[in-house]
């Protein structure tokens, strides 16, 4: 009898702490993006819901947002427009500290970035260049 009794009192205290551990306010917590993005003053990060790799935003209030899709099966956004080069209205690679990048703007008003070696794509609705 003496043993239920413990018990009874250990999770008693354990349900308690929970409560107690847990963050009242009603701001969300911010998740940081993901690697090494670093935000720039004025952005938020808003991670999204991707089934086997990292995707999310980073936006600002003016209205730009830039996507991103980061992982092995996120493969590459840009190898489409190059197969098909009457979607693009223009295409550049350089390398970004030893990576290959290669940037497409298409003609329906994106720019696509691929780090070709790291599996990571940025896409971005723009107006102008």
């Amino acid at each position: 009898m003496k043993n239920v009794f413990l018990l009874s009192v250990f999770f008693l205290l354990a349900y308690c702490c929970t409560g107690m551990a847990q963050d009242k306010s009603n701001k969300p917590a911010q998740i940081p993006p993901p690697g090494n993005i670093k935000m720039p003053e004025g952005y938020k990060h808003t991670r999204l819901q991707g089934i086997d790799s990292a995707v999310g935003r980073i936006s600002n209030e003016d209205g730009l947002s830039i996507g991103y899709d980061i992982g092995r099966m996120a493969a590459d956004y840009t190898h489409r427009y190059v197969i098909k080069p009457d979607d693009t209205l223009w295409g550049k690679e350089q390398t970004v500290q030893g990576e290959p990048l290669r940037i497409v703007r298409t003609k329906d008003g994106k720019i696509v970035a691929c780090f070709l070696n790291k599996y990571v794509n940025f896409i971005a609705l723009v107006e102008t260049e």
